[in-house]
């Protein structure tokens, strides 16, 4: 599970087995939506006043890809 957290700048991975947080990754500013994909190797993040998402390594918590979105 995801959780996204706007005044933190961050998302955290849930295992919902333990209910404790496995991972927290550091985001660009006000972290909107999330997904992990269906394979859980990249987590996708929504960053809303940055105009981006930001791709993550799910196992490594590193961000590795920004796909910008201009008007």
């Amino acid at each position: 599970m995801l959780a996204v957290s706007v005044t933190s700048n961050a998302a955290q991975i849930i295992d919902t087995q333990t209910n404790t947080v496995v991972r927290t990754l550091r985001t660009g500013r006000a972290p909107h939506e999330g997904f992990i994909s269906p394979d859980g190797e990249t987590t996708w993040v929504a960053i809303r006043s940055e105009n981006f998402v930001e791709i993550f390594n799910t196992d490594t918590g590193s961000s590795y890809y920004r796909a910008y979105h201009s008007h």
